[in-house]
């Protein structure tokens, strides 16, 4: 069986841990989150440990190769379909920083779903979310954060050649869907 890599991005607190979690119950798939392989790879090169929120404010073209080789370490044997749960773009307090197309391309994606959601339901899930430190942001600038995530999206998709789904955080039905016929192609 080949392997089958699908991104799965949105925005910090759109719900796609969440999602996953429910997905995971319907499909069998090697769950990789991005920031976990980047802080992972920090801890071992680093002498003092980074948190999952200090990351956006390191270094991020080295986080980004840190990501890429993290994946090919973990996904190396990987058979099936892996997912790797990360973003289009890093916040930060002021400004974001989009992510590349050639780290996705470096990561072998065959397919993109994207996480959609009312800005204001994400506010709220940060705010009710007391584990993490993101930036704050109101549900005008977290409109147009999200929206250029999306475009950055469009973009990678286009730049890599391949296909982009765009669902709202429970939308259960249609990411099992997507990624049960990105895999059925895969293998095929």
């Amino acid at each position: 069986m080949m392997k089958c890599t699908i991104a799965v991005t949105g925005l910090s607190g759109v719900g796609k841990s969440t999602l996953l979690k429910a997905v995971a119950r319907r499909v069998d798939f090697l769950h990789l989150q991005a920031s976990a392989l980047i802080r992972d790879a920090r801890d071992t090169f680093q002498s003092y440990p980074v948190s999952h929120d200090q990351l956006r404010y390191v270094d991020l073209d080295e986080n980004q190769h840190l990501l890429v080789d993290g994946f090919a370490a973990h996904a190396r044997s990987a058979t099936g379909l892996v997912v790797l749960d990360g973003h289009t773009l890093v916040e930060r307090n002021t400004d974001f920083v989009l992510i590349g197309a050639e780290v996705f391309s470096a990561i072998g994606i065959s397919g993109m779903l994207f996480l959609h959601d009312d800005p204001s339901a994400i506010v709220a899930r940060r705010a009710g979310d007391h584990t993490r430190e993101r930036p704050a942001k109101d549900v005008d600038v977290l409109a147009k954060i999200q929206a250029a995530a999306l475009a950055n999206a469009r973009d990678i998709c286009r730049s890599v050649q391949v296909p982009l789904k765009i669902v709202a955080p429970v939308d259960l039905d249609n990411v099992v869907e997507f990624l049960q016929c990105s895999l059925d192609a895969r293998i095929t």
